[in-house]
C-alpha cells in the first residue's frame, strides 16, 4: 500500500517518472501478497489513472478493460462505473468516438443506478466533448446544457464551469457568437 500512496503523491506532484514505477510495483506487490480483490482493483485503477494522466492511452485502456471485468464479476458497481468512465476518456483521446460514446453512455447508466447524479452528469460532459470533436455542435450544446442543469444543485464548481465552457464552445461552433 505504501508504494501506491507514494505513486499517487508523485503523480499529483507531476513527477511521472517516479509515479509510474511506484504504482506498477504496488500493483505487482498487491497481487503477489494475495491482497483482497477490491484492494487489487484499487491498485490497478490507480495505475490505469496514472497512465491516462500521462497519455499512455493504450496501456490505460488495457488495464481498465481488466478492472471493468473484475468489478462486474465482484459486483462492485462504483469501481466498474469509474473504470468505464476513465476508459471512455482514454479511447476518446485515441480518437475512437464510437467506443468513447458507448463508454460514457454505459458509465452514465452505472452512475444513474447508483443515484450519483453528479457523476452521471460528468459522463454527459464526456458525451458533449465527443460530439463537439465529431463536428456535431448542436448535440454537444444539448449535452453540455443537460449536464449543467443536472449539476445545478451540485457543489462541484469545476464541473459546472466545464459544462458552461463546453456549451459556449458548441454555441460558437454553431456560429452563434
Amino acid at each position: 500500500q505504501a508504494l501506491l500512496n507514494i505513486g499517487r503523491i508523485e503523480l499529483h506532484r507531476g513527477r511521472w517518472h517516479l509515479a509510474l514505477p511506484a504504482l506498477a510495483e504496488g500493483v505487482e506487490r498487491m497481487a503477489a501478497a494475495g491482497a483482497p480483490p477490491l484492494r487489487r482493483l484499487e491498485s490497478e485503477t490507480a495505475l490505469a489513472d496514472a497512465y491516462l494522466a500521462v497519455s499512455l492511452l493504450a496501456e490505460a485502456v488495457q488495464i481498465y478493460d481488466g478492472v471493468i471485468a473484475q468489478a462486474a464479476a465482484l459486483g462492485a458497481p462504483t469501481e466498474e462505473a469509474w473504470a468505464t468512465l476513465q476508459r471512455a476518456r482514454a479511447v476518446a483521446g485515441q480518437g475512437d468516438a464510437a467506443a468513447a460514446h458507448a463508454g460514457f453512455t454505459r458509465a452514465a447508466a452505472l452512475y444513474g443506478s447508483l443515484d450519483n447524479r453528479a457523476s452521471e452528469a460528468f459522463c454527459t460532459l464526456g458525451l458533449a466533448r465527443v460530439a463537439l470533436a465529431q463536428g456535431r455542435p448542436g448535440a454537444a450544446r444539448s449535452a453540455a446544457l443537460a449536464a449543467l442543469e443536472a449539476l445545478s444543485a451540485s457543489r462541484i464548481a469545476g464541473w459546472r464551469l466545464e459544462a458552461e465552457v463546453l456549451a459556449a464552445a458548441a454555441t460558437a461552433a454553431l456560429g452563434e457568437h
